[in-house]
């Protein structure tokens, strides 16, 4: 193996010297300098083309013949909040059966016919909704699709695979309580919505009178066309996938389309700490929480870009204060939930526990700020959109991220334009109406904050906060009586009257 002589290594570098200097000279970028940024290139969100099988089911097909898959996933507007009083987890339960039995085949059966195609397929509800989803090689998209109606029309609820699966879950209940964070959410959820909505979720006692039968039930009360929407993206069309669908699903009547629920939104009126007691906890979880603008409202662009800067990516205020300053935490975010209820803002992190105190103090402080003496700046903006804007159409790669958006169009009622739409909101977002919308939906003074943690170690830092506090069990029920508002001291202001 020959190695390079010094001598012309030295010619080497000398070479490369002088071409730097030559190149700087005529004002040439060289490898020394990084690159510009690119040039915007245009996005155009790919198109979904949309039909309707005899039966009135909706179908959404976004061809895509870069690689030989098939995704479906079929959804329904009935969730959790469906729930019967007392049977939380009864959809979500009734979903997962499906796939444990169905059309003469047990859930060993099932797998081994998945296996076999090498498909994917799952059933699972969550707070809003339901779905069936399958993906496959374009060759097997026939048998995949096959199994798909099997596992929807013909479950069979075997009570030994609900035993087994009860089990998991009540074990799963007891594991929840060990993490701090999933109950600070919890609990924020509780607070927010009392016993309504998104504030229930199953017990052992809920558990324990789920019956097959009552799954049954369920499933055909709420699975049905008028519910439903079909989603199919990837190697196919919709001249080659409806009829296909048509096919195996004419026989699948309608009935009357559920509706949606119309959750109360209880917004604090005042903030107050409610405290989680959680004994050895070396760390603690903050969350921060109240109710925001819906999508639909004119200002929802707005808020979610300054949210973009207040919280929501690395380089956002809250992020740089807690985890870049202070060192307190591995990161911080904020963000904008929706569902069929108001956009709920909330902030989770979890932070050192002796600075516990002090970074429930620092987020209440960077709200204060945002609203008042250090609004966002023209270049936090600026580099807020260019952030969300740029990410945008990579989100595309991904057939069935657009499918989703479809979903949420149809679930929420959105406008037409939601998705199309997006970017061009995004660029009319003004650095007047960011900071405006801060101000009308984020107040510092009317909010719920959690606290999850070791209270022997962290309760009086928190209480020398000076904010009202209330204990709070696992489940987010309180503990104690709220605190009672101060006393408001009416004071005489003394007017000047005009005499003649």
């Amino acid at each position: 193996m020959r190695t390079r002589t010094l001598p012309s290594a030295i010619v080497r570098l000398a070479t490369i010297l002088a071409l730097t200097t030559a190149a700087t000279a005529a004002g040439q970028p060289t490898d020394t300098e990084p690159p510009g940024p690119l040039p915007p290139r245009a996005f155009q969100v790919p198109e979904v083309q949309m039909a309707t099988l005899s039966n009135g089911l909706r179908v959404a097909v976004l061809a895509n013949d870069e690689v030989p898959l098939v995704w479906m996933r079929l959804v329904f507007n009935a969730g959790s909040w469906t729930d019967p009083e007392g049977h939380e987890g009864l959809a979500s339960a009734a979903m997962d059966m499906l796939d444990e039995g169905a059309g003469g085949m047990d859930a060993m059966a099932l797998s081994a016919t998945k296996r076999a195609l090498a498909s994917q397929l799952a059933t699972y509800a969550y707070l809003d909704g339901a779905a069936v989803y399958a993906s496959c090689l374009e060759r097997n998209l026939e048998p995949t699709l096959d199994l798909l109606v099997t596992v929807l029309r013909e479950p069979t609820f075997p009570a030994e695979e609900w035993e087994l699966m009860r089990s998991r879950r009540l074990l799963e209940l007891r594991e929840f309580e060990e993490h701090p964070t999933q109950l600070a959410y919890r609990a924020m959820d509780r607070l927010m919505y009392g016993d309504d909505y998104d504030g229930r979720f199953p017990t052992e006692e809920s558990y324990g009178r789920i019956t097959p039968a009552l799954m049954q039930t369920w499933i055909e009360t709420n699975l049905h066309p008028a519910n439903a929407l079909m989603l199919v993206g990837g190697d196919t069309t919709v001249d080659a996938i409806v009829p296909l669908l048509e096919d195996r699903l004419a026989t699948w009547q309608a009935r009357e389309p559920l509706g949606v629920p119309s959750p109360e939104a209880r917004q604090p009126e005042r903030t107050v700490m409610f405290l989680m007691d959680k004994p050895g906890a070396p760390q603690s979880v903050i969350g921060f929480s109240r109710f925001a603008a819906r999508r639909t409202d004119a200002d929802y662009s707005d808020l979610y870009l300054g949210n973009t800067v207040l919280g929501g990516i690395f380089t956002s205020r809250i992020n740089l204060n807690l985890r870049e300053d202070k060192g307190w935490t591995y990161g911080a975010r904020s963000a904008l939930y929706s569902s069929h209820a108001p956009g709920q803002w909330a902030m989770v992190s979890s932070v050192q526990r002796d600075a516990t105190a002090d970074a429930v103090a620092e987020v209440l402080g960077e709200l204060r700020a945002v609203r008042g003496e250090r609004p966002l700046t023209a270049e936090e903006l600026e580099f807020g959109r260019s952030n969300r804007v740029h990410s945008y159409p990579g989100q595309f790669e991904r057939t069935d991220y657009l499918l989703g958006q479809v979903a949420s169009v149809w679930r929420y009622g959105l406008p037409d334009d939601w998705i199309s739409g997006h970017l061009p909101r995004l660029r009319a977002v003004t650095l007047e109406g960011a900071n405006a919308a801060l101000q009308r939906h984020l107040d510092p003074d009317a909010m719920v904050v959690v606290v999850v943690g070791d209270l022997s170690e962290v309760r009086g830092s928190l209480e020398g906060l000076g904010l009202p506090t209330v204990d709070i069990d696992r489940k987010g029920n309180l503990l104690g009586p709220m605190p009672e508002a101060e006393a408001e001291t009416e004071t005489e202001t003394e007017t000047e009257t005009e005499t003649e």
